[in-house]
C-alpha cells in the first residue's frame, strides 16, 4: 500500500506564528470546499454587479490554484514538525471548537505532532479519544481514525471498533486505519469483518492490515484472506490489489491454499508486485515455470521490480525447494 504526499512548498523555517498558520489553513480549507464560484459570477454579470465580479473571478482562479489539497497539508506539516507545547495547546483547543473544520485540523495536527519524533503522544491520544466519545461529524470521525493510526496506541482499539458499522464508508475507512498493526483480538476481529465491507477502499485496507501488518496467525485470519480470493473476481485495479494483499497474507502464513489462485494471478497477463512478493514468500516449485515466463515482459514500473522477480524465481526453483 502506498502512502501519500511529500511537502515541498513550506519549510521548517516558516516564520509565521502558530496562530497565523492555523488561520491560513482554515481559510484554505474553506476555499477548497467552495464550488459555486461560476454560479456566483454568472449571477453578478446578470445583475450588472461589475464591482463584485472582479473579486469573484480573482477568488475563482485562486480556488483553482489551490484545489489540490497539498497547500492545506503543507501548513499542517509545518505545525506538526514544530511539535511545541504551543502547537499542542492550539491543536487541543481546535479539537474543542464548534466548527467541524477546526476540529478536523486539530486532530490532523495531533496525529503526527513532533514528526519525525513525536511530542505529547499520550496527551494527544487522550484528547482524540475524548473527542471520539461525542463527535458526530463524518470528516472528523474519519480523521480521528487516521490520526490514531499514526500514534499506534492500543487505547484506540475499542473506541474505534464501535464505529465499524457506521453508515458512511469514510468513517469505516478511518476505523480500519486506526486498527492497522494492532495485534489485539478485537482489532483483528474488526478488520476481519471490514475485509468483507461493501466499500472497496475499506476492504482493501482491511485486507492489507490482516495480511501484512500483523504477525498473528489464526484460522479466522487465513479464512478471511482466502475469502477475498473467492469474492474479488473483478478486473479493476482496486480488486486486483485486494487479491494481491490476500495472496501475500496467505503466503506469509505458508497456507497452501494460496498456490492455485496465485498461479492464476501470475498467468493473468496483468501482474502487480504483490503476487510476485507472494511467490517469493510461499517458495513453491510449481510456480517456477510461470515466473520464468514473466521474465519476457515483467517487471513493472517500480524500482526494484527486476530484483524482486529474480528473488521470487530463486525461492521457487526446484533446487531451492529441495535444499530446504
Amino acid at each position: 500500500m502506498s502512502s501519500k504526499s511529500t511537502h515541498n512548498k513550506y519549510n521548517t523555517n516558516d516564520s509565521r506564528s502558530t496562530e497565523k498558520l492555523i488561520e491560513l489553513a482554515l481559510a484554505l480549507r474553506e476555499l477548497q470546499e467552495t464550488n459555486d464560484y461560476v454560479e456566483q459570477a454568472s449571477y453578478l454579470l446578470m445583475v450588472g454587479e461589475t464591482s463584485g465580479i472582479q473579486k469573484i473571478l480573482v477568488d475563482f482562479f485562486l480556488w483553482k490554484s489551490l484545489k489540490d489539497k497539498d497547500a492545506y497539508w503543507d501548513i499542517v506539516w509545518v505545525l506538526q514538525y514544530r511539535g511545541s507545547y504551543e502547537v499542542f495547546t492550539a491543536a487541543s483547543r481546535l479539537c474543542e471548537s464548534k466548527n467541524p473544520s477546526s476540529r478536523e485540523l486539530g486532530v490532523a495536527i495531533l496525529g503526527q505532532l513532533g514528526i519525525p519524533e513525536r511530542s505529547f503522544p499520550n496527551e494527544s491520544v487522550i484528547s482524540m479519544l475524548k473527542l471520539l466519545e461525542i463527535e458526530e461529524d463524518i470528516d472528523v470521525l474519519s480523521s480521528i481514525g487516521i490520526a490514531l493510526s499514526h500514534l499506534k496506541d492500543c487505547r484506540g482499539v475499542a473506541p474505534l471498533a464501535r464505529f465499524k458499522n457506521y453508515s458512511c464508508a469514510d468513517v469505516r475507512y478511518g476505523v480500519v486505519c486506526g486498527l492497522l498493526g494492532q495485534e489485539d483480538e478485537l482489532a483483528i476481529n474488526t478488520l476481519i469483518e471490514l475485509s468483507n465491507d461493501e466499500d472497496e477502499d475499506v476492504r482493501n485496507w482491511a485486507t492489507f492490515g490482516l495480511g501484512d501488518m500483523i504477525e498473528t496467525d489464526t484460522q479466522a485470519i487465513r479464512d478471511a484472506l482466502f475469502q477475498r480470493l473467492v469474492n474479488e473476481k473483478g478486473k479493476t485495479d482496486k480488486q486486483a490489489e485486494i487479491r494481491g494483499e490476500a495472496l501475500l497474507g496467505l503466503a506469509n502464513r505458508k497456507d497452501s491454499r494460496v498456490i492455485k489462485p496465485l498461479f492464476e494471478e501470475l498467468s493473468s497477463g496483468c501482474v502487480g508486485r504483490l503476487p510476485i512478493e507472494a511467490a517469493q514468500k510461499i517458495e513453491d516449485s510449481s510456480l517456477y515455470p510461470i515466473l520464468i515466463e514473466l521474465q519476457d515482459w515483467w517487471p513493472g514500473d517500480s524500482a526494484g521490480d527486476s530484483e524482486l522477480l529474480k528473488e521470487a524465481i530463486n525461492s521457487c526453483s526446484k533446487e531451492q525447494t529441495k535444499s530446504q
